[in-house]
């Protein structure tokens, strides 16, 4: 183990000439233990000091010491009170328990004043049960998560929440909760009719789609232009109002279907008009006429262009119809 002595600093092989120098020079050297290195010896412990300079001891406080018989002592005949009793060490786990208890209690709201009781009583009550004087109190401390903030549609609402929170003395933080969660059904209904509608916009067009091919563009645009004559707010009323069953009414097919037949019958101009034309008759006749002057000119695209050709071939086709009809 001589690598370990040199490795830290320890002399080489004078060690036994410097070893008989000093005191105790002579005696013969302490063997060093089975295991190697010595180990240092222990700092010296200071002074204990005397009585006479104040260096007395705290001595520790003996803990307290209870009869065997305790419990039976507290229980007396009371069987079951001991039963109880045999769940705590001793008595200082009883006095916790008992300070823990009394700890929930205050803690507990006191029942409100009976039937009969005086105005300043019931104020008394509520004052010390942290209880708002009035309904408007709840809506004054009402704090919502999110920073979500009561929309004025919805105050009448949620007044009519206070009014009852204040009859049934609910806290006011359990009132907080219960117009959140009002708030988070709102909010789920809304997402949840979101999504049915956009299901069932895309199935409708998927069924209209196969059903008229490639007249589907204008009976849709026959139906926004028979509904353009009768307003803004009529068409609105009727397209967004609902169906028994829930579905907007301007997505439900039956309507469109029936709606596409009434335009064709009573205005076949508007099929072949933009979608929001007001008066499709009066579009049409002009769009003849600027078909016909394209005609006029041998040059002109009108005689290149078959889809030109087919669109005033139709928009003669339904003034004629529209003509022997008198309108």
């Amino acid at each position: 183990m001589n690598d370990g002595l040199l490795a830290d600093g320890g002399v080489g092989g004078n060690d036994q000439a410097g070893a008989g120098s000093g005191a105790g020079a002579g005696a013969p050297p302490a063997s060093p233990p089975a295991g190697g290195n010595q180990p240092s010896s222990p700092p010296a412990a200071p002074p204990a000091g005397t009585l006479l300079e104040g260096n007395v001891p705290e001595r520790p406080a003996a803990p307290p010491t209870w009869p065997d018989d305790w419990r039976q002592k507290l229980a007396g005949d009371d069987k079951a009170y001991l039963k109880t009793l045999e769940r705590f060490s001793d008595p200082t786990a009883l006095a916790k328990s008992y300070r823990e208890m009394q700890a929930k209690q205050s803690q507990m709201r006191a029942p409100p004043p009976g039937e009969g009781a005086s105005p300043e009583e019931v104020a008394t009550w509520r004052k010390e049960n942290g209880l708002p004087e009035a309904p408007q109190g709840y809506l004054d401390q009402l704090s919502l998560p999110n920073g979500m903030v009561i929309g004025e549609a919805d105050k009448p609402v949620v007044a009519q929440f206070a009014e009852q929170a204040h009859a049934d003395n609910i806290d006011p933080k359990a009132f907080n909760g219960l117009v959140a969660k009002y708030y988070a059904m709102q909010d789920a209904q809304a997402q949840q009719r979101m999504e049915a509608d956009t299901q069932f916009k895309m199935t409708a067009t998927d069924d209209l789609n196969k059903e008229w091919g490639g007249e589907f563009r204008a009976h849709i645009n026959g139906i926004s232009n028979l509904m353009a004559s009768a307003g803004d707010d009529v068409k609105d009323a009727l397209f967004n109002g609902r169906t028994a069953d829930g579905h907007i009414i301007g997505n439900d097919p039956r309507i469109l279907r029936w709606l596409a037949g009434m335009a064709k019958e009573m205005n076949p101009m508007g099929a072949l008009m933009p979608a929001g034309t007001s008066n499709a008759l009066a579009a049409g006749h002009s769009r003849i006429a600027e078909i016909e002057k394209m005609m006029r000119d041998q040059s002109s695209g009108y005689w290149k262009d078959a889809k030109v050709q087919a669109e005033y071939r139709d928009l003669v086709s339904a003034r004629d119809t529209m003509k022997a009809r008198g309108q």
